[in-house]
């Protein structure tokens, strides 16, 4: 087995940060809604409490294309290891 090229980069990745961020989201779905629940309901009215979820699971889903994005300065810094 044998690791990918840049792979020390790993962390600095916008893909790593949107799954991280929303698993997150998704994982602690249950206390930001007891948290949401606690808001003024002026803010509570400006969307919905399933919006929370669904937050979540969009950022797991749009680091897939983020990790088809090239990050510039990374590939550069990968680049310079060889």
């Amino acid at each position: 087995m044998e690791l990918v090229s840049g792979w020390k980069t790993w962390w600095k990745q916008w893909s790593t940060w949107l799954v991280a961020l929303g698993s997150s989201v998704v994982g602690f779905a249950p206390e930001l809604i007891e948290i949401w629940r606690s808001l003024p309901m002026e803010v509570q009215a400006s969307f919905p409490v399933e919006w929370i979820r669904y937050f979540g699971v969009t950022l797991v889903l749009a680091s897939i294309p983020a990790k088809l994005i090239r990050q510039q300065k990374l590939y550069a810094q990968v680049q310079n290891e060889f």
